[in-house]
């Protein structure tokens, strides 16, 4: 990324306290009439202060020479990368502040990047959410993306009475609750290649954006994720639930004949393994075992 025109951008920090800097979004980049004009504002905020609240960004900085995009800062005009300024325009409506290292660190200042490098385990923890940001959508990837977000949150329901869950013997997923005059019958779910969620839930699961070396710590210490790829959004507890049924089912099924069979008909297991293998597996058994045992990761 280009570094910002004018380090008078950034106010000094107080070095008795835990202070970040945080991105204030302007409503008005919304409201005027120019979709690409991006405004937003700077402040000082204190990570001890019980009120601070705030989001933070995890997102790829990508090439970095694609610096012709832009951002109004504070008043002054400041290069970004084309990623960053996707991830931006796509918080238009965004009303909390949000940390966004990029912005927030004076990049050219090397003792305050060391210094804020040092508290981004705590910045991430303490934030209210943390919006995972895969990148936007086009037209290659607009209809994948629609089938495993809305897949993912197919499956995980809106409550338990909505919830499906995996049944490795069959190889389909089922409504947690059997229908009832005030639950009608709904589908089951097979898991085949034959299923376009599926294939694009894999997909999903391969993108660049898992494979960023700070990602795991990011996503880890988060007490809140929200997936966007463009203006698509996914809670991660829907990914947490769909890698637990299947996971967990197939490490109980032990040596099951009928389930043998079953997925040697449907591809099933080598689906569920497929998944298995993914990048977020790893980011998934970290937060279980942090939420578990409480251990910092």
């Amino acid at each position: 990324m280009a570094e910002p025109v004018s380090p008078l951008l950034y106010l000094p920090f107080d070095p008795a306290k835990s202070q970040i800097r945080l991105i204030c979004l302007q409503p008005s980049q919304s409201n005027n009439g120019d979709g690409d004009n991006i405004i937003c504002n700077l402040r000082l905020a204190d990570l001890d202060d019980k009120n601070c609240v705030y989001d933070a960004l995890s997102y790829e900085w990508g090439d970095p020479t694609n610096t012709s995009f832009s951002v109004i800062l504070n008043g002054e005009e400041t290069s970004v990368r084309q990623n960053l300024w996707l991830a931006l325009r796509s918080l238009k409506d965004q009303t909390r502040p949000v940390w966004i290292d990029a912005l927030c660190i004076n990049q050219r200042d090397d003792e305050e990047k060391n210094s804020q490098v040092g508290q981004m385990g705590r910045i991430y923890q303490r934030a209210s959410r943390v919006i995972a940001w895969l990148g936007p959508e086009d037209d290659e990837i607009a209809g994948a993306s629609t089938a495993a977000f809305s897949l993912a949150n197919f499956l995980h329901g809106t409550s338990v009475s909505t919830r499906y869950c995996y049944r490795p013997e069959t190889g389909f997923w089922r409504p947690y609750k059997y229908p009832t005059p005030a639950t009608p019958s709904r589908p089951n779910v097979p898991v085949t290649y034959q299923n376009h969620g599926w294939a694009a839930l894999h997909s999903f699961c391969q993108k660049s954006y898992w494979s960023r070396l700070w990602i795991t710590q990011e996503l880890v210490l988060a007490s809140c994720i929200t997936v966007k790829i463009g203006q698509l959004h996914l809670n991660w507890e829907a990914l947490e639930y769909i890698h637990d049924q299947m996971t967990n089912s197939k490490q109980s099924s032990g040596n099951n004949q009928r389930l043998d069979y079953y997925s040697q008909v449907t591809r099933s297991n080598e689906m569920v393994g497929h998944l298995a293998a993914t990048v977020p597996l790893k980011i998934l058994q970290h937060r279980a075992a942090r939420q578990t045992i409480g251990h910092e990761f």
